[in-house]
């Protein structure tokens, strides 16, 4: 059965495409969003969590973050090479940092996933191998892979996707599920023409994992995919949106600094994040647009001073009803809005937050927020 749900899933889609019809579970309309007033967005339970610095806790960036069971999971691919876990007091439990040949070690991990047990996987892309820790860091297996991707999710009982696999220096598959047992690649979705001619990246990654849910998005695409461990649905589709054209796509193959100016079309959803009361997401036309769709009332809305009120533009983990943002603390006009929070609203560790500096390491913004 299970070779068979992608086949399935293509045609409902081909079908709906010939038709016109939506296919998401949840429709968007572009011209419906509600746009929210500076004032009219409440944050409530607010605090920051400032991660622990020190010699041996260094994070010059941070291209993913994970939170689920009070841990924060924090991955330096490029300059630590490593992924550091904290708890909700931002004091660091351990980080996994083994760079070399040998057992448990890597050369360049490029993603990380952690699975509902708490076991914690690497993938080194340059030795093609997934490495297995324990919940505590601790290397317990890898297995060397017959192919190469980006990207990956792991579910249950082994069950893997991938994503951006490819062959020959070549990208083949935009979204495929990956046999552990067999090693075999099976494609749900194609490769864009955005990634057949390599167009830069706005992201590092492309799945989206909440505690009860995870999300795959395509470039220049808008469908928003939830997936689940047996299927891959259509779940959002964004109406009336203007997307790129295969002529503007490849003008940009020419000329990347149009891209990243051009207005008028969108680059990328991204953010896909899953809370009890709402689900979020980000969409890139030159700059975010935060956007909260409120499940109770199928209502979407925007978000647009949320820089003004946590000192981030975007939402970039969820965990209950709770929300999480990363703050990096290198400008200046980010620490002073930091500054601002902690007098306005007397933060706990309102001291703390003013002696950050911009050599400190990212901040974590918590915040639940209401929406009239």
């Amino acid at each position: 059965m299970k070779k068979y749900f992608v086949l399935l899933l293509f045609i409902v889609y081909a079908c709906n495409q010939t038709q016109k019809q939506p296919i998401g579970e949840i429709v968007i309309d572009t011209e419906e969003i509600i746009a929210i007033p500076f004032d009219s967005l409440k944050i409530i339970n607010f605090q920051y969590i400032p991660l622990e610095t020190n010699a041996d806790v260094l994070i010059a960036s941070v291209e993913k973050m994970l939170v689920l069971d009070n841990r924060i999971y924090v991955a330096d691919f490029f300059t630590a090479q490593s992924l550091f876990v904290f708890d909700f007091q931002g004091k660091l439990l351990f980080k996994i940092n083994h760079v070399g040949k040998g057992p448990g070690e890597y050369i360049q991990f490029i993603d990380f996933n952690v699975t509902e047990s708490g076991d914690i996987y690497l993938w080194d892309i340059a030795q093609q191998k997934l490495i297995k820790y324990s919940e505590n860091g601790i290397f317990l297996s890898e297995k060397t892979m017959n192919l190469k991707f980006l990207n990956f999710m792991m579910f249950p009982n082994n069950r893997m996707y991938v994503n951006q696999t490819y062959e020959n220096e070549n990208f083949s598959k935009d979204l495929a599920y990956y046999e552990w047992n067999t090693g075999k690649c099976h494609q749900i979705l194609p490769i864009t023409l955005s990634d057949q001619l390599k167009l830069t990246r706005f992201e590092v990654h492309y799945f989206f994992q909440s505690p009860h849910a995870c999300y795959f998005l395509q470039r220049f695409s808008n469908i928003i995919y939830r997936l689940e461990e047996q299927e891959v649905v259509p779940y959002i589709e964004i109406e009336n949106m203007p997307l790129p054209p295969k002529s503007i796509i490849e003008r940009w193959k020419k000329d990347s600094k149009e891209m990243f100016l051009e207005q008028k079309y969108l680059k990328n959803l991204t953010s896909v994040y899953e809370s009890i009361d709402y689900i979020t997401f980000v969409m890139y036309f030159m700059l975010p647009r935060q956007l909260i769709f409120q499940k109770k009332t199928n209502k979407c809305f925007q978000v647009s001073d949320l820089y003004e009120k946590t000192g981030s533009y975007t939402i970039q983990a969820c965990n209950g009803n709770t929300y999480f943002s990363i703050i990096e603390t290198d400008l200046m006009s980010t620490l002073n809005v930091i500054y601002k929070n902690a007098h306005e609203m007397q933060l706990s560790n309102k001291e703390q937050l003013l002696e950050l500096e911009e050599e400190s390491n990212p901040v974590i913004a918590l915040f639940q927020f209401e929406i009239p």
